[in-house]
């Protein structure tokens, strides 16, 4: 589907998170971006695809937005003012490296799954390399393979993937940043409309008390305004 759609409706593309953009159209944020743009007489239609090839479809206006976006993430882009949720990233690391904050990643050697960028959000220089999977990052934190941390949204953390790692306490997570989940639009006349439209459409909700009504509907505890 082109961008180029009536002025009525806006096509956004996501990649799948359980319980919050289902492969159905289900889901919280799903709910949210619905009911946000209704209140505007704009309809959603939806499509699904990995974060980056969610990313470029918006970019080469294939789309005209994509969930959930950091804040300033892509050049190309606007960013809506409201947020749909914010991401708490862990810094996962062998007890012995004891990181209780940013400060203690100072210059030291990091992983993230690919297609984050977690350094641009922090206050403080670090090396940083991109891993296929969780899994493997962990596998490295307990070899002692040069890696001090491994960052992840809390969201995505899977600590069943190393049971035994965590039932014998070799590693911790520790959280060091919360990032808000916003929708990113193309930068351009239509784009920037569209974003006016959903942060107009979402603020409703909030005054209506809707938002958090969304969040008790899908378990999702409270709705964190900061």
């Amino acid at each position: 589907m082109a961008a180029q759609a009536e002025s009525g409706s806006i096509h956004i593309v996501s990649d799948l998170w359980p319980g919050a953009t289902e492969e159905n159209g289900e889901g919280l944020y799903w709910d949210l971006v619905k009911q946000a743009f209704a209140t505007q007489d704009i309809s959603v239609e939806i499509s699904h695809a990995p974060y980056a090839r969610s990313v470029e479809e918006v970019i080469h206006g294939k789309a005209d937005a994509w969930l959930g976006s950091y804040p300033t993430e892509v050049e190309q882009a606007v960013y809506s003012y409201h947020h749909l949720d914010i991401d708490v990233i862990l810094a996962v690391s062998r007890n012995d490296q004891q990181i209780q904050s940013q400060a203690d990643l100072y210059g030291k050697n990091l992983a993230w799954l690919r297609s984050f960028r977690f350094d641009r959000y922090m206050n403080v220089p670090v090396e940083t390399r991109e891993v296929n999977s969780q899994e493997h990052a962990l596998k490295m934190l307990l070899a002692g393979q040069a890696l001090t941390a491994f960052l992840t949204p809390a969201s995505l953390f899977e600590p069943e993937l190393e049971i035994s790692a965590f039932s014998q306490e070799q590693l911790t997570a520790t959280p060091i940043l919360r990032l808000k989940l916003l929708i990113g639009f193309r930068n351009t006349e239509r784009g920037i409309e569209l974003r006016n439209a959903f942060d107009q459409g979402f603020n409703l909700l909030l005054q209506q008390g809707q938002v958090q009504r969304l969040y008790d509907k899908h378990g999702w505890g409270r709705y964190r305004h900061q």
